[in-house]
């Protein structure tokens, strides 16, 4: 990569990583985090029912989804599947793994 090519990918990354950190993107973001894919969220959410015990109360349940919530933005697919990682709470773009499968793309192309 040459020196341009550097400058221009850093300028990128900077604008993409200021893009994504307006609050309503956020929120976007966080949803589509936190709901999906509907399978992966219904197991998380049966894991951590088996911590509670009989009937829920309303803080229980409310409980019970904070900690889902918090393990879909550390655990989720679809951070993966849309190259994302979580700093803090906040969605930012995983740089390593765009790299990582650009790579893996030019070794293919051998």
């Amino acid at each position: 990569m040459s020196d341009t090519q550097k400058i221009v990918y850093e300028e990128w990354k900077k604008a993409i990583t200021l893009e994504l950190s307006k609050k309503e993107i956020q929120t976007d973001l966080q949803k589509v985090v936190t709901k999906g894919p509907s399978e992966y969220r219904e197991a998380v959410e049966r894991s951590e029912k088996k911590l509670e015990s009989g009937e829920m109360t309303i803080e229980e349940e409310r409980s019970l989804k904070d900690r889902v919530n918090k393990r879909m933005m550390s655990e989720s697919p679809a951070l993966i599947e849309y190259k994302l990682r979580n700093d803090g709470g906040k969605l930012i773009p995983n740089f390593k793994a765009f790299e990582r499968e650009k790579r893996r793309k030019e070794f293919y192309k051998w």
